[in-house]
């Protein structure tokens, strides 16, 4: 078996930030950050607290009423144009990754359980 990579920090301050997190931004709730890094399958906001980042996929950007989050998309209902550094996004919260103290968004509110 493959060793499970852990990137989070470790310090105190540090898991009380990701605790802190993920009290703020429960899953379905909207957040706000700011666009710091790009990168090839997303990009990652600032949400004020600390190390503590967010990370919007590139199918987050799906520019399609139907989408579900997890489900594969055909090229042709992916927006292309990611935020630029420093431009403020707002997404909501799809979930979490202990590992390395990230928060899923998608760019889009999601859709009422029904």
């Amino acid at each position: 078996m493959a060793p499970k990579w852990d990137m989070a920090p470790k310090d105190l301050q540090s898991q009380q930030l990701w605790h802190t997190a993920k009290a703020q931004y429960p899953v379905g709730s909207r957040l706000t950050g700011t666009v710091v890094h790009q990168a090839p399958f997303g990009v990652f906001l600032d949400v004020g607290l600390g190390h503590v980042r967010a990370l919007l996929e590139l199918t987050g950007f799906a520019d399609a009423p139907d989408y579900e989050p997890g489900a594969p998309l055909p090229a042709e209902r992916i927006v292309l144009r990611y935020p630029e550094l420093g431009e403020v996004v707002t997404a909501t919260v799809l979930g979490y990754r202990e590992g390395n103290h990230q928060i899923d968004v998608i760019a889009k509110p999601m859709p009422a359980l029904h």
